[in-house]
């Protein structure tokens, strides 16, 4: 960022948090994020110091990521239902404040690198509590339940979502004209094997090792953006099978053995953890 838009950001921030006494000190881009740019901001407000990230589309970006204003709305969201995320600041969609539509928001401590979370056992602190950290997390998640007019974006939850998913997928796999039996195999399963949906929530997509963060005592934040409305049990079977795949099989099946009770029973959801 040049000056004039560092100059603009500042009174933007300033603005924003109704303070009239706010410096911004300097700002430096951020390792990770290869959908968007993140930037670490040092500020002083009313002479405190303050650290905020603010957040906006890299020039490489794919189809179906959220934009920021969607990704901001969702975080939001998670905010006020209690969800470990950082504490959304602002949104701003005007793009002369810095050239594009920002996100800011609170600066949280952590390590989020997925390899070395895995690798560095001083991380984390005691994995079956950090499953069960996870898990509490997850259930404040599919407690938001769609439709609602601040995730109106997200549009009507579909009555069987994940036989809906299942269509999505094999749509995609058919337009890419590859032969992949194993996939079509695994879809027909899930097609087989779909549970009912009694009742839509949000879930994450995307909630695995190297989303969240964590310091050398537990999960700090829950990172990235939420996006879709389908059953929790399909979250958590992704859970165990990525964490299958690392090679650790008897003892992270137990792990997400506790965390899909943890999720069911503290989101109000009466069914066998074992779907």
């Amino acid at each position: 960022m040049n000056h004039e838009q560092t100059t603009r950001l500042g009174a933007w921030i300033a603005d924003t948090l109704a303070a009239g006494d706010l410096a911004l000190d300097g700002g430096e881009p951020m390792s990770g994020g290869s959908i968007q740019e993140n930037w670490r901001l040092r500020c002083r407000v009313g002479g405190e110091a303050r650290t905020f990230v603010l957040r906006k589309d890299a020039p490489a970006t794919i189809a179906s990521s959220r934009p920021r204003w969607q990704e901001y709305a969702l975080m939001a969201a998670a905010h006020r239902a209690g969800v470990r995320v950082p504490e959304p600041i602002g949104f701003c969609d005007d793009p002369a404040v810095i050239g594009a539509p920002f996100a800011l928001m609170a600066c949280v401590a952590g390590v989020g690198l997925g390899p070395r979370i895995v690798k560095d056992r001083t991380l984390g602190g005691d994995r079956g509590r950090l499953a069960e950290a996870l898990g509490r997390e997850l259930a404040k998640v599919h407690a938001i339940r769609p439709p609602r007019a601040d995730l109106a974006f997200l549009g009507r939850p579909e009555p069987e979502p994940a036989q809906a998913e299942v269509a999505r997928l094999r749509a995609t796999l058919d337009a890419l004209g590859a032969v992949r039996p194993s996939l079509e195999w695994g879809l027909r399963w899930a097609e087989l094997h779909a549970p009912p949906c009694p009742a839509p929530t949000l879930v994450h997509r995307d909630f695995r090792t190297g989303n969240y963060m964590v310091d050398g005592h537990g999960l700090t934040a829950r990172c990235r953006s939420l996006g879709s409305r389908s059953t929790p049990p399909k979250r958590i079977m992704h859970l165990l099978l990525i964490q299958y795949c690392r090679h650790q099989p008897s003892r992270t099946v137990a792990a997400t053995w506790l965390l899909a009770a943890l999720t069911c029973a503290a989101s109000g959801d009466q069914r066998d953890p074992s779907r």
